[in-house]
């Protein structure tokens, strides 16, 4: 039996920023829960600013398989 990697893919991050609506996107290819856990810093990293503050950075991971998209997270 041979042990490999688990499977990375080609995903696409969109990032929004709250308060404007502005979107940036960013491709990255790894592992699903390799890049769940960077969106999911990032987001806290940005969104940490109190207890009763609103979200500042919103996120959604994506993935296109035979021109297909499709929300993963």
């Amino acid at each position: 039996m041979v042990v490999g990697k688990a499977p990375s893919q080609e995903y696409t991050v969109v990032w929004r920023a709250a308060a404007t609506g502005e979107v940036a996107t960013e491709t990255r290819k790894e592992k699903l829960s390799t890049l769940k856990n960077y969106v999911f810093r990032t987001c806290l990293d940005y969104n940490f600013t109190g207890a009763n503050s609103r979200p500042v950075l919103d996120a959604e991971i994506w993935r296109t398989y035979k021109n297909r998209s499709k929300r993963v997270h």
